[in-house]
């Protein structure tokens, strides 16, 4: 009797022990990471940039460079390096007017087109600061001989910005900038003044959905 009850109280503890082995179930896979755009979805791996929810029904919508991660821009060896990521224009694909052969977008402003940009400048090194978006907007309304209607700090995703509407020989912009370390990353709406307020709900849409990684 001794030896049954030894028996049944070990056949217990292995199958106790078998149990804790699946306590956890079966082992999720872990999602594929999908560079550049995928769906409504982008993601930028070399900059830590991601945005949801992105105009694709409406928009076209296209990221630029190398697996989407950005295009830069070919400028004097003195500026900083500037990155293109995304160009959205409310066009047909077949109408989407692209980048200029030095990666500029004069193509897109001559055509009149309303456009979205998100961009960013790299600087190795550097160290970006929101408290320094303020000047860094007058300097650049300055450069471009552009008034400044209004401009705001903002909270958006997990970061603070600054965003402003500037008065421009074309037309209007609106841009948020934000301040991430070695990179200022650029979300910008171009548009004639008397389509501005068209689509400026679109650009909100997409800059609300901005979300920078490591920060």
């Amino acid at each position: 009797m001794k030896g049954i009850t030894i028996c049944v109280v070990i056949s217990v503890l292995i199958l106790g022990i078998m149990g804790c082995g699946d306590e956890g179930g079966p082992t999720e896979p872990v999602p594929e990471v999908i560079k550049g755009l995928s769906g409504d979805t982008y993601f930028n791996t070399k900059f830590g940039v991601k945005i949801s929810d992105l105009p694709v029904d409406i928009w076209t919508v296209k990221a630029l460079g190398s697996e989407g991660q950005g295009l830069r821009e070919q400028v004097e060896e003195a500026y900083i390096p500037m990155y293109h990521l995304l160009l959205m224009e409310p066009v047909p694909a077949d109408q989407f007017v692209s980048l200029g052969e030095k990666g500029g977008l004069d193509p897109v402003l001559e055509a009149g087109i309303p456009f979205i940009w998100v961009g960013l400048d790299y600087q190795k090194g550097g160290n970006y600061e929101t408290h320094n978006l303020t000047e860094n907007l007058n300097w650049y309304a300055v450069q471009h001989y552009a008034e400044i209607e209004s401009k705001k700090f903002v909270n958006i995703g997990n970061a603070t910005g600054i965003q402003a509407v500037l008065l421009r020989s074309f037309g209007k912009e609106a841009l948020t900038w934000f301040a991430k370390g070695e990179i200022c990353v650029r979300c910008e709406y171009i548009a004639k003044e008397s389509e501005f307020d068209k689509y400026f709900d679109v650009y909100i849409r997409v800059v609300e959905n901005v979300w920078l990684m490591g920060k």
